[in-house]
């Protein structure tokens, strides 16, 4: 999957599972929070990433780091 099929797929994942929420707030298809909360799992998956196994596998760390461009350009 390219950098940007897989930032346009997380994306679209956050705008689908927004529910509505207490207080009559409601995040349903707003593209600006479902656009931060998959730069949150990207900025998450690198960090356990880098934790894990160091920089030794730089590929894939450029893949999501691409990754996490390509959600901006959204």
């Amino acid at each position: 999957m390219t950098p940007k099929e897989k930032a346009k797929g997380l994306v679209e994942m956050f705008e689908q599972h927004s529910k509505p929420m207490t207080y009559g707030f409601n995040f349903s298809g707003d593209v600006d929070h479902s656009v931060e909360c998959a730069l949150i799992c990207v900025d998450w998956h690198l960090k356990e990433f880098i934790d894990t196994y160091g920089d030794d596998l730089i590929d894939n760390i450029a893949y999501w780091e691409e990754v996490k461009q390509e959600i901006n350009n959204l």
